[in-house]
């Protein structure tokens, strides 16, 4: 296990030995280690979401302009606005 140094504001370490002191974790590395996994998680299940999605898309768009297909999207933002929303998630 490696071991990290960090600074965090007082009031956050006051909230993460509050944790500590109702009993929900035994010591401020617990309570880091827990929280940071599951944010580290959190941020990688979007990432790959939107890595998987993309990548379904381009497959359906390939599929749709070798089988002459159309597609029109119907909405009133322009591609590359809907790009950009895609892009902001």
């Amino acid at each position: 296990m490696a071991t990290l140094s960090l600074k965090l504001p007082d009031d956050l370490v006051r909230q993460i030995d509050l944790l500590v002191r109702r009993k929900r974790f035994r010591s401020r590395n617990e309570v880091l280690r827990k929280l940071i996994a599951s944010g580290v998680q959190q941020e990688l299940s979007k990432s790959h979401a939107l890595d998987f999605d993309e990548k379904k898309i381009h497959e359906l768009l390939v599929l749709l302009k070798k089988t002459n297909i159309s597609l029109a999207i119907d909405d009133k933002r322009t591609a590359a606005d809907i790009v950009a929303e895609g892009r902001e998630r």
